[in-house]
């Protein structure tokens, strides 16, 4: 089984265009849990004891999903077969660049309850890592989540993260961490992170930015290989 963890204003659906037989899960019915599961350490705990203990499993993870599968698989890495980790950042190395970057989403928490649909999603698809490509084509569908949306970017910001870089240079579980050319800061990243691990590999799609799941053509369909070759390779 392959479950699927959507990006920020992102929506289940984002990833039928794989065309995988997948559990596209759906982080806005459980973005603002109780205490127990609304950090995002507790969220993987939870998840983890619902899905399935008996089948070979793997995580697929955009951006903000991809942070929650590294907290999945971390807390539970014998359970995993392997992840595809796509766009997404490994964790902020001090405290005052968290600081900053919860006041930052406390700020787009603000915009997701009280501003008008339209506009807060014109703001969030104009910020310069986003505003040279498309986005979810399901981004309208979820206004009516807009308070989990606000749950999401203050349980789960970057800032409430840990730098992962340390439990990932131990982790024995496959990973495929794939970025864009063009996104050359979650390059880096990437870069980074697979190299200190020989379980781990990277990938880059030539002339792609950040929101890789949302390419057509070429990149898409090297999209497409890359993920089915890893799932015939671990599962």
């Amino acid at each position: 089984m392959i479950y699927a963890l959507h990006g920020m204003m992102g929506h289940p659906s984002d990833w039928d265009v794989l065309g995988l037989n997948l559990q596209s899960v759906d982080l806005w019915k459980s973005a603002c849990g109780d205490e127990t599961i609304s950090g995002l350490e507790n969220w993987s705990q939870a998840f983890n004891r619902e899905v399935s203990q008996n089948e070979p499993k793997m995580l697929i993870g955009y951006s903000m999903g991809g942070r929650l599968a590294l907290h999945v698989m971390l807390d539970q890495p014998n359970s995993w077969s392997g992840a595809v980790i796509i766009s997404t950042h490994p964790g902020l190395q001090n405290n005052e660049e968290r600081e900053s970057r919860v006041v930052s989403d406390q700020q787009w928490a603000v915009r997701a309850r009280e501003w008008a649909w339209t506009d807060f999603i014109k703001l969030w698809n104009e910020q310069a890592i986003m505003k040279s490509e498309s986005g979810s084509l399901f981004q309208s569908d979820i206004e009516g989540s807009r308070e989990n949306v606000a749950c999401a970017f203050e349980y789960w910001s970057l800032g409430q993260q840990e730098d992962l870089r340390p439990a990932l240079a131990q982790c024995n579980t496959p990973v495929l961490w794939i970025t864009g050319e063009q996104d050359e800061k979650f390059t880096r990243l990437a870069g980074e992170v697979t190299s200190d691990n020989e379980s781990f590999e990277h990938e880059i799609i030539p002339e792609t930015g950040h929101r890789l799941l949302f390419e057509s053509g070429q990149s898409l369909n090297k999209l497409k290989t890359l993920i089915g070759d890893f799932q015939k390779r671990i599962l």
